[in-house]
């Protein structure tokens, strides 16, 4: 019935506001107080939520109400929980927009290079030769940034160019000799050894590797394990505002928030992933498939439905490409004209990426845009599997691995999106399907959509997994996937 409900709002271009679904539901006829109420409901021009307030005077208009049984909503304090989950729970210990600096000149790139080059060298074997000392039929290790990747004549075969602050080589690999662990990508910090060959001059040498190792070879999952013992709820793409968010999916995951199930109980953050709104004007013809197409409208309508979360459970919201902030990664958090409508002190704004500690679970949450390029990329990874994309971000130690594609990178004179901190969990969203695995102890989470099918979707023949929520138990760092879709 209460999908019914949602139905009857959606198809008139509306959506239900906090509690009144209850509100219908407590009726002794449901479904003919809705249809009765529609018919007399009296809705302001440029409306799209209907409110408790807006039912309330229709008493007069011939809608017995005298069936509805009056409830005093429970208050949950943090006297129903052990001291462990008592105080702050939430610590951003990095957002890494808020030192993102740049003077857009060219100098800002050079530095950006720089900088990733040195931080990814860190991870890397020392043993490294400075590329303008390389001569012919040496046996070299050397660190560099890949500024050209190729096939090679030989099936399998790969040849790319490596540069450092001195120079630029030519590296070769045979498929016979060597079995690359990964698909080299532009951009990225690889050490290579090998022997060079062919050529009397430094332009025309060439590197034939024996081994090319990535950064992940320094990559090892923290050996501390959180102190609390509470659970945390992992969401993300709300898409508040679309023609296709699921409010009645929404409103089972809320039911089951505030209702009596242990682990509900038990939840005491919930962490958005970023897209909380579908925004405005991302995309060509957009407008065609907003319910709501005021952005203001759009977080207010956000507020609403975040609102109705039980009142004890911190809420971190990170920003998404659908967002009000700028879409050059590290994101900001939502400017303050938005936050300011969130008036309760449990809603925790960050920017995209931040570096959490959730009472001692350190998670890096990252909204996940550059899986588009990722997927482009590498052969075999694809959008029903954002797990295998995000070991890729892992290997290379970088959320963005590949500049100048689909993500658009702030051009800071520092490189924000290496990834210099192992956490225990990597936490992503923006692909609309669902992940919950691990990769050298770390814990890979995939949040889920609260948004079904879209055009563009059905034109890419993509199927989305909405209404899924991956939950932690920090007691026992056991996830779990709880399913909300129906």
């Amino acid at each position: 019935m209460r999908d019914a409900l949602h139905s009857m709002f959606v198809e008139r271009g509306l959506l239900p506001g906090p509690g009144v679904v209850d509100y219908i539901m407590e009726q002794k006829d449901p479904r003919t107080f809705a249809t009765d109420m529609f018919a007399v409901m009296k809705i302001g021009q440029g409306q799209f939520i209907v409110n408790v307030s807006d039912l309330q005077p229709m008493q007069a208009g011939g809608i017995a109400l005298s069936g509805r049984e009056k409830r005093v909503p429970e208050i949950i304090t943090t006297d129903h929980y052990p001291s462990f989950l008592q105080g702050p729970r939430v610590k951003v210990l990095k957002d890494y927009a808020e030192s993102s600096t740049s003077s857009g000149d060219v100098n800002a790139f050079l530095n950006y290079f720089r900088s990733r080059h040195k931080k990814m060298r860190s991870f890397l074997p020392a043993s490294s030769v400075p590329i303008v000392h390389i001569r012919e039929g040496m046996e070299v290790s050397v660190t560099g940034m890949i500024s050209k990747v190729s096939t090679g004549k030989k099936p399998g075969s790969k040849r790319f160019d490596i540069e450092d602050e001195t120079g630029t080589i030519s590296v070769y690999v045979n498929p016979e000799r060597l079995r690359l662990a990964a698909e080299p990508l532009t951009d990225e910090v690889v050490h290579v050894r090998g022997k060079t060959s062919n050529g009397n001059n430094g332009q025309d040498l060439t590197i034939w590797a024996d081994s090319v190792i990535w950064p992940e070879a320094s990559l090892r999952a923290p050996a501390r394990r959180p102190v609390g013992e509470s659970v945390v709820a992992f969401i993300s793409d709300l898409h508040v505002g679309s023609k296709t968010f699921l409010p009645h999916a929404w409103s089972r995951f809320v039911g089951w928030l505030n209702g009596n199930d242990e682990r509900a109980r038990r939840v005491r953050t919930i962490v958005i992933c970023g897209d909380n709104v579908d925004g405005i004007g991302i995309y060509p013809g957009q407008e065609e498939d907003l319910l709501i197409p005021d952005i203001h409208e759009q977080y207010r309508y956000l507020v609403e439905i975040l609102s109705e979360i039980r009142g004890d459970i911190s809420v971190v919201v990170l920003p998404g490409n659908h967002d009000a902030t700028r879409p050059g990664e590290p994101q900001a958090a939502l400017p303050g004209e938005f936050q300011a409508m969130f008036k309760d002190k449990r809603f925790i704004f960050t920017g995209n990426p931040s570096l959490l500690s959730i009472e001692g679970l350190v998670v890096l949450a990252y909204h996940g845009r550059s899986m588009d390029d990722l997927i482009s990329c590498i052969h075999g990874l694809s959008y029903s599997e954002p797990g295998r994309a995000m070991v890729e971000m892992l290997r290379r130690r970088h959320l963005v691995p590949v500049y100048g594609a689909s993500t658009p990178i702030y051009p800071s004179s520092e490189d924000q999106l290496v990834i210099d901190t192992v956490p225990h969990v990597l936490l992503t969203g923006h692909v609309h399907s669902v992940n919950v695995s691990e990769y050298r102890g770390i814990k890979l989470i995939n949040a889920s959509t609260w948004q079904s099918q879209t055009e563009y979707q059905k034109m890419r023949n993509f199927q989305p997994v909405p209404a899924r929520v991956p939950i932690l138990d920090l007691a026992e760092m056991k996830p779990s996937l709880l399913d909300f879709s129906k």
